[in-house]
């Protein structure tokens, strides 16, 4: 499986890196988001799958997947964060391939990834 992780948090991405990087076969991280869609983009067809950040410095993990899917990046996403609120649970909750998960439970991501996404 082929991941790539964006957070603009160093310190994030980096525990994220720690914990992940063994787990699967490819697994890229960035803390640029425009960085990160541009490498998407490229690779869409060997990209299994996107974990991003909510709140970051230039787009929100909203406006990165809507962006992704204008670019006909259908991968399955799932948005990692602090700040999600019942707002942004409506605005995903009939997106195919879109999960939730809240930071900073990185248990719970490993465990998201391991019962619906593998």
């Amino acid at each position: 499986m082929n991941v790539v992780f964006i957070d603009d948090e160093e310190v994030i991405l980096g525990l994220l890196k720690e914990i992940f990087l063994d787990f699967f076969a490819e697994a890229e991280f960035f803390s640029d988001e425009n960085e990160a869609i541009d490498f998407i983009v490229q690779k869409k067809d060997h990209i299994d799958l996107v974990v991003c950040d909510f709140k970051m410095k230039n787009l929100d993990g909203i406006k990165v997947l809507k962006t992704l899917r204008e670019r006909r990046v259908e991968t399955k996403f799932i948005l990692f964060s602090a700040f999600i609120d019942n707002k942004i649970e409506k605005e995903i909750k009939n997106l195919k391939n879109v999960y939730l998960c809240h930071k900073p439970d990185v248990e719970g991501l490993e465990r998201l990834i391991k019962t619906e996404i593998i």
